[in-house]
């Protein structure tokens, strides 16, 4: 997985996954990431970072 703070929030996304991959992320806070091909962005605080 390939991600990268910007700002206030992370952007994540699969990087060299077969067309269609699709593996859930659990975080350590009980959130899931559904990954996919393109970048997503969610906020720190929705990850647990203050």
């Amino acid at each position: 997985m390939q991600y990268k703070k910007e700002g206030e929030s992370v952007l994540y996304k699969w990087s060299n996954a077969v067309k269609g991959f699709n593996m859930p992320v659990l975080l350590s806070n009980g959130r899931w990431l559904n990954p996919s091909g393109n970048f997503q962005k969610i906020s720190l605080k929705e990850v647990g970072v203050q």
